[in-house]
């Protein structure tokens, strides 16, 4: 009696299934996308591509997309056409009942990009290098790296230094962008203060380095503020070269001749 009532069981769930399925089969033949409705996850607040953006990529790819009925739309062709912008990791369509068309996007997650003459590639916080012809449009702001690089040098020593800047509130903002000199085998940092530049040096002993930097915020900028030197170079340990701006040297020369001329005096 049992086996009889579990077969019972297992011919109404196939039932079931079977005519689900073939129901499913039968509305899709008569829906008809309607609507787009865009989901995307990203670290980054706005995201590198927008809603307005990926639309457009549809339509793009579908101009007669709205109106179409879902099974003469070639999803998968979409989902690829789509995964060949640099920056998306994941791409998943699906339909409703009522025809919206659901595009959920999953983003990777750039830490900084590198523009050279030879290639243009983002870094992304998992280390995974994504080649550009260029920049996203009305994109987040993230450092960029120029000069001869190679993606080596970016996915390890560079790397390492923007995530160590990036998890560091008082270093976050303070770099706007780097140049990487090949020849001197120096990385350069531009800063957010007028003709100031950092030299950090080659490349590594990243914490070494701003250890001494603090040490000589601490000590000499709090009293001067940064805007008084044009150049600060790190590459020796427990040691700053410092350039002071044009206007604080003469200042210091001035400063200097008075004392010389009052002890003359005397």
């Amino acid at each position: 009696m049992k086996k009889f009532f579990a077969f019972l069981l297992l011919l109404l769930v196939l039932s079931c299934l079977l005519f689900f399925v073939f129901n499913t089969q039968k509305n899709s033949k008569e829906i008809k996308i309607s609507d787009i409705k865009i989901s995307i996850t990203s670290d980054f607040n706005p995201p590198f591509i927008s809603n307005e953006d990926l639309k457009e990529l549809l339509l793009k790819y579908e101009p007669k997309i709205i109106g179409k009925e879902i099974n003469s739309l070639n999803i998968q062709r979409l989902e690829n056409l789509l995964k060949t912008q640099t920056l998306l990791k994941k791409v998943n369509i699906s339909h409703t009942t009522k025809g919206i068309l659901k595009v959920n996007i999953e983003t990777y997650s750039p830490l900084f990009s590198v523009l050279s003459q030879h290639k243009n590639f983002y870094v992304t916080k998992n280390r995974d290098t994504l080649t550009f012809t260029s920049p996203q449009k009305n994109s987040p702001f993230i450092p960029i790296v120029h000069g001869d690089v190679s993606v080596l040098q970016a996915s390890t020593s560079i790397y390492d230094l923007l995530l160590f800047l990036s998890k560091n509130s008082k270093w976050k903002d303070f770099f706007c962008s780097f140049y990487f000199d090949k020849n001197r085998n120096e990385l350069i940092g531009q800063t957010k203060y007028k003709n100031l530049e950092i030299n950090l040096g080659s490349l590594g002993r990243w914490e070494e380095k701003f250890s001494s930097l603090n040490t000589f915020k601490r000590e000499v900028i709090d009293e001067i503020g940064w805007h008084s030197f044009s150049n600060i170079y790190l590459e020796y340990p427990n040691k700053i070269i410092a350039t002071p701006q044009k206007e604080l040297l003469k200042k210091f020369q001035k400063t200097l001749l008075d004392l010389e001329k009052r002890n003359n005096e005397k």
